[in-house]
């Protein structure tokens, strides 16, 4: 039961010692001590006061706060806060390579639209040079039928004008009874 307490009294000086010297943000910190308060309070309920040796844990104790006392006066502050500093600047230079590598990536995406966007544009222009040429070659075409069929029915009414007036010039000859 002794080397269970002792273990108890040693896991708790340590947890606190672990979270007073672990750099952390205020509301970790209390989490942290809350935590292992709470796991130190459930141990500490699974003990029978009576089985405790107190000179034993008061030495024990005594140990472990010398051994606490000696991490914290040996603990270096400065080190620590450069090593805090030193992540804060490779977290900020990291920011900082993401949103260039964000502006770039942007501009890229940029170019391709505006790259696509001309292609668009000049597949377009082309689509309607194609059709303005077939409409163009559609009319000509209708214009020439129309003129062949115009110089047809031309033709046609010349000829019929001709027999018309051969006939009804030939019919009044006929009618005079003179020869042409």
């Amino acid at each position: 039961m002794k080397k269970r307490l002792a273990f108890l009294v040693g896991l708790t000086i340590g947890a606190v010692v672990t979270a007073l010297v672990t750099p952390k943000t205020g509301k970790e910190l209390q989490d942290d001590l809350v935590k292992k308060a709470n796991e130190v309070g459930k141990k500490i309920k699974e003990f029978d006061i009576k089985d405790i040796n107190f000179a034993d844990t008061k030495e024990a104790l005594k140990c472990k706060l010398d051994d606490a006392k000696k991490a914290i006066e040996d603990f270096d502050w400065s080190e620590s806060k450069e090593k805090v500093q030193k992540k804060f600047e490779e977290v900020t230079e990291r920011l900082s390579e993401i949103k260039n590598q964000l502006a770039n990536v942007t501009e890229e995406a940029i170019e391709e639209v505006a790259s696509g966007v001309e292609e668009a544009i000049e597949e377009v222009a082309s689509g309607v040079e194609e059709v303005t040429e077939e409409i163009t070659d559609s009319v000509s075409e209708v214009g020439n039928q129309i003129f062949e069929g115009a110089e047809q029915v031309s033709n046609g009414v010349e000829e019929n004008f001709e027999e018309r007036f051969k006939r009804r010039f030939d019919e009044r000859f006929e009618e005079t009874g003179d020869e042409h």
